[in-house]
């Protein structure tokens, strides 16, 4: 009896309490507000329990349910548990699945407010955690680089624990940084985080958010802390860190009309001074990466301005450190031929060809590209680096960790002013 009442207290706190009042472990958001979760066993049993510790159901190796959230209880394969929170807690060495994903630790499947969604989240050790969420970092890049990367991914983790992304977890697994659980794990990703263990990042003795992305096309972002100062990249072996991409008219207008900007009638063209790398200096549209601040988009019935990242977003641009030029040449004259009665060629007349133009670009400007919709019209985005271009570069740190720095040296380079530390 008495270890049941400690079990049940045990369990109460894994459900009820924040991660950051247990000893270095993190809640991970797996499933997030959905209807359902497929739960799974692999190679043992695991057992679902109610808040008390009292068995709902027990699954057998190879054995899945489905629970639902419904009318405010949870389901298992259409039987009301009349329960809002299920707990699985399975031994050392045993894994649970969800929607058929494989993960360390412990899980707590969770009501939503309303009643009619639920959440999945993975409760474990923060290092365990780590093993599963550096499968951004390519294999076979030198250890430094994947030593640099565990710790970062550790240091987000040690912010979210101080600043939770919702009451129901601490941090998503595919928002900050991608968690892909037990089918991420590799020998030289666990070596990295054995390596490194403990250790994050530190500025004025809190640790920082984080931020990191593949490439930033020669020069990194500056952000909104003392931290995130732009530096020179080293970034030049990344496969983005010079794209282009092509467009016809219809594309970029449906994309931006599938994100809501379908009322402001027909695509007619696009607003921002050009990407010149010498002026990004004092330079009031673009950072010092050369990423838009904004773009101005020009429609038949007027306006939209959006923040140069989301415009990346909605159009599937790696980056928003991109120049934009309309590939179609539009003949000034019409070149006729004269001919006699007998239909032979006396010679060529030139008819000039008016351009009906709307009123919105009745004055000049040089930054302001036009769209014709002509059917040979093509809109060639021609960009650099991949993702937000703050913090640390990963292509880059790969560059410095192959010319010989450690992890230190690197992270210490992409976030100045900060120092490493063992966390509390």
């Amino acid at each position: 009896m008495k270890r049941f009442l400690q079990f049940c207290v045990i369990l109460s706190l894994l459900l009820l309490l924040p991660a950051c009042a247990l000893a270095k472990t993190v809640r991970v958001g797996i499933v997030s507000a959905q209807r359902s979760a497929l739960i799974g066993a692999k190679q043992a049993a695991i057992i679902l329990r109610d808040i008390s510790g009292k068995q709902i159901k027990a699954l057998q190796p190879d054995e899945s349910c489905i629970i639902v959230a419904e009318n405010g209880a949870l389901k298992i394969n259409g039987e009301n548990t009349n329960e809002k929170n299920i707990a699985i807690n399975p031994s050392d060495g045993v894994f649970t699945e969800v929607n058929r994903r494989s993960y360390r630790g412990a899980f707590n499947i969770t009501l939503s407010d309303g009643g009619n969604s639920l959440y999945a989240v993975n409760i474990l050790p923060v290092e365990e955690y780590l093993y599963g969420a550096l499968s951004d970092v390519p294999a076979l890049w030198p250890q430094e680089a994947f030593k640099a990367q565990a710790v970062i991914n550790r240091t987000n983790v040690f912010y979210f624990l101080q600043n939770p992304f919702s009451r129901f977890y601490d941090m998503p697994a595919m928002s900050v940084q991608h968690y892909f659980g037990l089918q991420a794990e590799r020998e030289d990703i666990k070596s990295a985080v054995d390596n490194t263990k403990g250790q994050i990042i530190v500025f004025n003795d809190k640790p920082i958010k984080a931020l990191f992305y593949p490439s930033s096309g020669g020069r990194t972002e500056s952000g909104d802390t003392a931290y995130l100062k732009s530096v020179l990249d080293f970034d030049q072996d990344s496969p983005d860190f010079e794209w282009k991409k092509a467009f016809t008219a219809k594309e970029l207008y449906d994309s931006l009309r599938y994100a809501g900007y379908d009322s402001y009638g027909r695509l007619r063209g696009f607003d921002f001074p050009p990407l010149d790398i010498s002026k990004l200096q004092n330079s009031k549209a673009r950072g010092m990466s050369g990423r838009l601040k904004s773009v101005r988009i020009i429609f038949d019935q007027g306006f939209a301005v959006m923040d140069g990242e989301r415009f990346a977003r909605i159009t599937g641009l790696p980056s928003s450190a991109f120049d934009l030029a309309i590939d179609n040449v539009l003949p000034r004259e019409v070149e006729i031929p004269i001919t006699d009665p007998y239909g032979n060629v006396l010679g060529v007349k030139k008819i000039p060809v008016e351009i009906n133009r709307p009123d919105i670009f009745s004055l000049e400007r040089p930054d302001v590209q036009r769209i014709t919709w002509a059917d040979n019209e093509s809109i060639i985005i021609k960009g650099r680096g991949k993702g937000s271009g703050v913090g640390y570069s990963q292509w880059g740190g790969r560059a410095l960790a192959v010319s010989g720095s450690t992890f230190g040296e690197i992270l210490r380079y992409y976030y100045p002013g900060v120092r490493l530390q063992k966390a509390a």
